[in-house]
């Protein structure tokens, strides 16, 4: 394992889910170095590189996200001039799509150099021209995603590993399937089809996971999801409804809740993303399903960020719950605060370090709240 005390870090994880440590980590999980830091540099191949410049001169981003051997090792090659001290693990993307179910279920998918997005013109689904929502074994993007998850957690040969893709389904698959304006209809005329429509999803999502999760666990069942970054000993994953900053509360807890509800059903570890204040609404919401261990809340670009003592009573509101906290979009100054004002157990606190020597600094501060 290129991450040199794994086995604290395991601990860190499994002390932060029991809500007695916290774990202190950074957006991208690393901190970017020019020099190669991995024990075996002969893995990384030279010319990767020239390979990405010639697609960007190209902008045909589609021949890397859906090149599973090019992916594995433009990661590899990532991960191998990366530093990982305290918290920080190093992994690989896989895929970067959010909302990955969708296209398996008719949504077309575009790539870009800083983004995945999906459409739903050529194959949308509606009341009036309704089809069931199934994923089917020989899908291309199905059969594409677990192709780029097996060759991702072969090439990690254990030295680090391959995140877990988003697979979550709900509102959010089924928005870009319809179109989120249609959508937002739907939910006051055709409830019943859309209650319908989610339940056919959320089989469709589990579907994915347990498939998937057949491929990259580690031994001993445990596993590591790309997007927000949690380890767990069992299954573990991302849980998130950003279509719910189009509703009132109470639709949430109507159409959202039923399918948080069946995700969590069937992990041992799960992390509910709140995504910016007009969803806040939902916290109170989510704070009464007893089976979501974790709630992230990402402020957006226009309100102070993460680690401002603007958010200090939700993430207490939280925690007061029974729950963990992930804080994101921190700065270095912020993290001694925080943890002051709240307390460190079963914090999860994702900081903008801006220099190396900034990273071992706070790593050094926080050793109090151990």
């Amino acid at each position: 394992m290129w991450k040199k005390d794994w086995d604290q870090l395991q601990q860190h994880f499994t002390e932060f889910w029991q809500r007695k440590g916290f774990i202190l980590s950074t957006w991208n999980s690393s901190f970017q170095t020019e020099r190669i830091t991995c024990p075996d540099p002969e893995n990384v191949l030279p010319d990767i590189n020239s390979i990405m410049r010639f697609i960007e001169e190209k902008d045909r981003w589609d021949q890397f996200y859906l090149n599973p051997e090019l992916v594995a090792q433009q990661q590899r090659d990532a991960l191998c001039r990366a530093l990982y001290p305290g918290d920080l693990m190093p992994f690989a993307y896989c895929d970067w799509g959010t909302i990955s179910l969708a296209p398996m279920l008719g949504a077309e998918q575009h790539f870009g150099k800083e983004t995945v997005w999906y459409t739903h013109k050529n194959a949308p689904v509606s009341p009036d021209n309704d089809r069931p929502l199934v994923l089917k074994e020989d899908d291309q993007w199905y059969r594409m995603l677990r192709e780029l998850a097996r060759i991702g957690t072969a090439r990690a040969e254990g030295k680090y590993h391959c995140g877990f893709p988003a697979v979550c389904g709900g509102l959010d698959v089924l928005a870009e399937l319809r179109g989120a304006s249609e959508l937002c209809m739907d939910l006051v005329l055709e409830p019943d089809w859309v209650k319908e429509k989610l339940r056919e999803i959320d089989q469709a999502s589990r579907e994915a996971y347990l498939s998937l999760y057949d491929i990259m666990r580690a031994d001993g069942g445990s596993m590591f999801h790309a997007f927000f970054m949690v380890w767990g000993r069992g299954k573990t994953s991302l849980i998130q409804c950003d279509f719910a900053a189009l509703i009132s509360e109470e639709m949430f807890r109507e159409f959202a809740v039923p399918s948080i509800r069946d995700a969590c059903s069937c992990l041992d570890y799960s992390l509910y993303h709140v995504d910016g204040p007009e969803a806040v609404r939902t916290v109170d919401a989510l704070l009464e399903i007893d089976e979501i261990d974790c709630i992230e809340f990402t402020p957006g670009p226009k309100v102070p960020q993460g680690g401002d003592p603007k958010w200090y009573p939700l993430y207490r509101k939280i925690k007061d719950s029974g729950k963990c906290v992930q804080a994101v979009e921190m700065q270095a100054s912020e993290v001694v605060p925080l943890l002051e004002a709240l307390g460190p157990e079963g914090m999860y606190l994702m900081v903008n370090f801006q220099s190396e020597r900034e990273l071992y600094d706070t790593l050094e501060a926080v050793e109090r709240f151990r």
